[in-house]
């Protein structure tokens, strides 16, 4: 069970963070750093359990960064002591908007473990409102007083879910009766997590471990917009690795001209701005060659996208 690896993404401008954390140190603390309710939390036996007060009605959090989107996969292992009911459930967000998953305008998609109808389900969360279920779990597959299971979510590029489980925590996976499902609201993560909801008895009776979020499909380009006349967005379903979307000489048009930057948006780095030194053309097709993901998955062919030219004056902020 020893085999957690956390492809971790901690800040946009980092190609790329594989961190491996097997909690054999003994913390959640380091390598990958976990934040939250951390004196709510310890590792008892290389596993992650709560530790939360005897409290009905608590809920306690832990995250760490990641930002993933289309194309992954995520695994973990959970065993939940207690009776799961509305009141006693385990939320592991896989695509989180922010670090508080507490907070009700959070959004993303996370798997929920127990909860009304003891069932393993994936959610969407939207902002200010309650959650909606993406794939609805099969009825008690989680009603024991004991229950153990191992979960994989894959999220493919075209929009797709699948949720599976082994309910005897091994790695024979089970699709689950409504899977799969197909929701792409969001595409962009800043964090996964757990987040606890228990009755007194039940703080110290959740325990998790062997945490795998993997991305093997490289960057796609979805479109491109003209900003003015001489500058482009590339938007990519993905962040990309600036190591690489931000070399001018990976990018030509049509006619053989090469921009003169290409610069990575702080506030949304899955799109890259071009700068040309003449205007575009009424109609025009953008290239993008040898484009990578933050988990080093590099696009095998050219990438393109068309576009219209735009006569505008040259404009000459950007985020």
């Amino acid at each position: 069970m020893k085999h957690f690896l956390l492809f971790l993404l901690l800040l946009p401008l980092i190609a790329r963070a594989q961190v491996v954390d097997n909690f054999a140190d003994g913390d959640f603390t380091n390598n990958p750093t976990w934040t939250g309710d951390t004196g709510n939390f310890l590792v008892t036996s290389q596993q992650l359990q709560s530790n939360g007060p005897a409290v009905t009605g608590s809920q306690i959090q832990l995250v760490t960064p990641c930002q993933a989107g289309l194309g992954t996969t995520w695994e973990f292992w959970a065993n939940i002591r207690n009776a799961t009911t509305s009141g006693n459930l385990a939320d592991v967000w896989l695509m989180a908007s922010q670090a508080d998953l507490k907070s009700t305008s959070t959004k993303g998609y996370f798997v929920r473990l127990g909860g009304t109808g003891g069932k393993v389900s994936l959610f969407r969360k939207d902002s200010a409102r309650t959650a909606l279920a993406v794939i609805d779990g099969q009825t008690g597959s989680l009603s024991a007083t004991n229950n153990l299971v191992r979960v994989r979510v894959t999220h493919l590029a075209t929009g797709q879910w699948t949720l599976s489980r082994d309910l005897t925590g091994g790695t024979s996976f089970v699709a689950e009766p409504n899977s799969p499902a197909f929701d792409n609201t969001y595409q962009r993560s800043v964090a996964v997590g757990v987040s606890l909801l228990y009755s007194a008895a039940n703080g110290k009776n959740y325990y998790f471990d062997d945490f795998n979020v993997s991305d093997t499909t490289p960057p796609l380009l979805t479109r491109a917009a003209a900003v003015d006349a001489r500058t482009v967005d590339l938007v990519f379903n993905e962040v990309v690795d600036p190591a690489t979307a931000a070399q001018v000489a990976r990018y030509r048009l049509s006619t053989g001209v090469v921009p003169v930057s290409a610069q990575i948006s702080t506030i949304n780095p899955a799109v890259v701005r071009l700068s040309f030194g003449q205007d575009f053309l009424a109609a025009n097709t953008i290239e993008a060659r040898q484009i990578a993901d933050l988990y080093g998955n590099t696009a095998a062919g050219p990438l393109t996208a068309s576009f219209g030219g735009a006569a505008l004056t040259p404009r000459r902020s950007w985020p």
